[in-house]
């Protein structure tokens, strides 16, 4: 919902920038209406490389140019897939761009988490077909992806 308000895209989503906790109500308000909460509030935090366009147009982004060489965690290998994509041009909006971080934190989750039987499957079955569509080069928004999910 933000990304759609604010044309929010946060390039770094990883699981140390994902803040997860208990959520005792059943629908969280926000401003284009309410969500269920599945009993979990979840937050990003660092927005060091997110692009935003503000209400009044301005652009809000920063080159990502110090995060391409390291190893040993699985987020390394998300912006070596973002770079191949933006050419290292990280003005444009890139559609789509996100589904690398759905996807790396579908993978750390689903080892965190019961089994959700064949919706678990059916839906890292959804999100790797649009991970390769991105790789393809095919644009989609992430609302294509939620609607996906949503009905399964």
């Amino acid at each position: 919902m933000i990304s759609a308000l604010s044309h929010l895209s946060h390039r770094d989503a990883h699981e140390d920038n994902v803040l997860i906790s208990p959520c005792l109500d059943s629908h969280i308000t926000l401003p284009l209406g309410s969500i269920r909460s599945a009993g979990l509030e979840v937050r990003l935090i660092d927005f060091t490389y997110s692009r935003l366009v503000c209400s009044n147009g301005e652009l809000v982004y920063r080159e990502m140019l110090d995060v391409f060489d390291g190893h040993g965690l699985a987020q390394y290998d998300v912006y070596r897939d973002m770079l191949a994509i933006t050419g290292g041009d990280w003005r444009p909006e890139w559609p789509g761009l996100d589904i690398f971080w759905i996807s790396l934190l579908f993978d750390q989750g689903s080892a965190l988490l019961p089994s959700a039987g064949g919706w678990s499957e059916c839906c890292r079955d959804i999100i790797s077909d649009f991970v390769e569509m991105r790789k393809s080069g095919i644009d989609f928004s992430m609302n294509q992806v939620w609607d996906a999910i949503i009905a399964l």
